[in-house]
């Protein structure tokens, strides 16, 4: 049976912006039965066909929801027909309460979550290193509907809440201690340790496609690949006095 016929797995990463979500794609992609995605579009795909159904007049006219749910039902099986990997990660912020029901409508009825965290400040502060160094950039991030450190945090929150099956990864773990870190969630995955490279090893990249940065104002994906090191960041060196003191509650 081909990799390509064979049913996929699916499993949910949701981290928080700037919590080392590429690096962790690096070193778990080097297991060719596992791919940890890109920021997924699925996500807005499974919404604006939610949004058809709930809105659209010729669906309302002609409400057909079996042909329409066998559309959305193979959303996954359909865009990762491609992928070598039997196991997927899906990366967004699936923990949203929307997201989460879209999820389990569709796709898993028991989804099972990693949760990649790294302090909120430090998240700021990083993204401010990178060049986003305004407190409206701030402000803008944090946001609980549209800002991504919001809705991550949101989704989290909701995770834990209802007590959905996870384990949570902090990022000073994973540059800390990346194989043990990737130990933990290949046992959660149900997967085989194999050996990875932590030094020297390839840049992220998923079906023969990397990320393209040209789009946006600094190249937030592109990692150090010679080694990996923690170094605890200096959130004041960035973050102005207003926005330390407006966020710096905001952890879970």
């Amino acid at each position: 049976m081909s990799n390509r016929q064979m049913v996929k797995e699916y499993f949910f990463l949701v981290g928080l912006p700037r919590a080392g979500n590429t690096l962790l794609g690096s070193l778990i992609n080097q297991n060719t039965n596992v791919c940890l995605t890109a920021n997924s579009v699925l996500m807005d795909v499974l919404w604006q066909l939610d949004d058809i159904k709930r809105n659209n007049h010729y669906y309302k006219n002609f409400p057909d929801e079996k042909s329409f749910n066998n559309m959305t039902e193979n959303i996954f099986r359909n865009y990762y027909s491609d992928y070598k990997a039997n196991k997927i990660i899906d990366r967004g912020t699936w923990g949203v309460k929307e997201n989460l029901s879209l999820l389990k409508e569709n796709v898993v009825k028991k989804p099972k979550f990693i949760i990649l965290y790294r302090p909120v400040l430090e998240c700021l502060a990083s993204f401010s290193e990178a060049g986003y160094d305004t407190d409206d950039w701030a402000d803008y991030y944090m946001d609980k509907d549209e800002g991504l450190i919001g809705m991550g945090l949101s989704g989290i929150i909701n995770i834990l809440t209802n007590k959905e099956e996870h384990i949570f990864i902090h990022y000073a773990d994973l540059v800390s201690n990346p194989i043990e870190t990737i130990k933990r969630i290949f046992n959660f995955i149900e997967e085989d340790y194999i050996p990875i490279k932590i030094k020297d090893f390839e840049q992220f990249n998923v079906n023969d496609t990397y990320y393209d940065d040209t789009v946006l104002v600094a190249p937030l994906h592109t990692i150090r690949t010679k080694e990996i090191k923690y170094k605890k960041i200096d959130v004041t060196k960035y973050l102005s006095t207003r926005t330390i003191a407006k966020y710096k509650d905001s952890d879970v």
